[in-house]
């Protein structure tokens, strides 16, 4: 990506792609670095780490499907993309919409090493109708907390939960 005196304010958009195989070798966890080039001093050589998780779809398979068999997800932040194909339509909640819905659910768990606040979305990364729900696992049952559906600032029909505490 390259940013010039025109354009530093303006987003730039990079997309990784894992290559999908057919071998079984587990979620990877893993760091994407970016460095930068700059003859601003203050900003060259430097580095970011933004942390990403490669999920192995031939482990998991169908794992997602369902509240009892979740995907996992091992550290924040994370970056999700991939089809709901395959999945079903399990959970009908009305939030705020109840006439029809029969999208897809992917269900992911998430347990915090602290007490924290997240944000979850697909505001910037969703290209249809979606819908969040949260869900408190308390031993064998997961009692509803919140849902979005449609949230205002974002573009079409995409989702935020904005500073839910979790512990």
């Amino acid at each position: 990506l390259t940013f010039t005196a025109s354009s530093w304010a303006s987003s730039q958009a990079l997309q990784l792609t894992p290559v999908d195989d057919t071998l079984v070798d587990g979620d990877v966890v893993l760091n994407i670095v970016l460095s930068f080039s700059s003859s601003d001093a203050q900003y060259d050589a430097q580095q970011i780490a933004v942390p990403a998780v490669v999920y192995d779809n031939e482990i998991c398979g169908t794992c997602g499907n369902t509240l009892s068999d979740p995907k996992i997800i091992p550290s924040l932040p994370i970056y999700y993309r991939s089809s709901t194909a395959g999945y079903s339509n399990n959970y009908v909640v009305s939030c705020p919409y109840w006439s029809y819905y029969s999208g897809r659910d992917v269900v992911f768990q998430y347990t915090p090493p602290q007490d924290t606040t997240i944000t979850i979305s697909t505001c910037a990364d969703s290209f249809f109708d979606t819908k969040l729900y949260v869900y408190k696992q308390e031993g064998n049952l997961a009692s509803y907390v919140t849902c979005n559906d449609d949230y205002g600032n974002c573009v079409g029909y995409t989702s935020v939960i904005a500073d839910l505490a979790v512990t």
